[in-house]
Formats: C-alpha cells, structure tokens, sequence
C-alpha cells in the first residue's frame, strides 16, 4: 500500500509511521507542508493520505479540496488527523472531502478500525 501523511512536526510522522507498521502497512511517504503534499500527488497515485488539518503553509482542508480536484488522487481516501476536537473542525474536514477524522494523539485500536473502514480488508492486518 502506498500511503502518503501531510505533517509538518516529525515526531507526529514517527509515531504514525510506527502505528501503521505495527498494522502491517510498511509504505508510508511524508510530505512536511502542503505544497510538497500537493506535488506528490501530482506525480504518484496514493491508497490513503492522512491529512494534518494545521499546516504551516496551507490548511490540510485547503490542500485536501485541492486533492480531490486532482484526476491522479482524487478518489483516494483522506483520513483528517488533527489536535483539533472540536465538531465544527471535523464537519470542515468531511464537507472538503476528507473520508474521516482521527483526534491526535492517535489510538492505536482507533486507528486500526478507521483503516479497517477505509481501506481494502486485504491491507489491513490484525496488531
């Protein structure tokens, strides 16, 4: 599976990269703003994109309506992921396309049932 996660704080990316190889998702791209997320999504088709809502360049909402009006991602599904708990944040994050909201930090057992939703069973792997 390819995976790309918009973050701009490195520890955030480490602790997702480590999440999702626990999961069994070994492929996992980082993009530090919206921009070079953008960019990438120009030049390589993604099975999944976690988006960081608060990004220093360009919101994640932003870059997400963005992603969707691509022909390459435009039907790859967006998981939100922010610190950000408040229903008005994740109501934005679904209205521009983002297919669900995760609250950082991340749950692990959260995480794997939102994948489990989103993504082909075949990916996903019991932890």
């Amino acid at each position: 599976m390819k995976i790309l996660y918009v973050e701009d704080i490195e520890i955030n990316f480490k602790v997702m990269q480590a999440m999702t190889s626990a999961l069994g998702l070994q492929t996992l791209d980082h993009a530090e703003n919206g921009h070079s997320a953008l960019n990438m999504c120009q030049d390589i088709e993604y099975d999944l994109i976690f988006m960081d809502i608060n990004l220093p360049d360009i919101s994640g909402l932003k870059v997400t309506e963005h992603i969707k009006c691509s022909t390459l991602n435009k039907n790859t599904p967006i998981i939100a992921v922010s610190a950000d708990v408040t229903a008005t944040t994740r109501e934005a994050a679904i209205e521009v396309g983002c297919d669900d909201y995760l609250t950082k930090p991340v749950n692990m057992t959260i995480l794997k049932d939102t994948l489990d939703k989103i993504i082909d069973p075949q990916f996903a792997t019991q932890p």
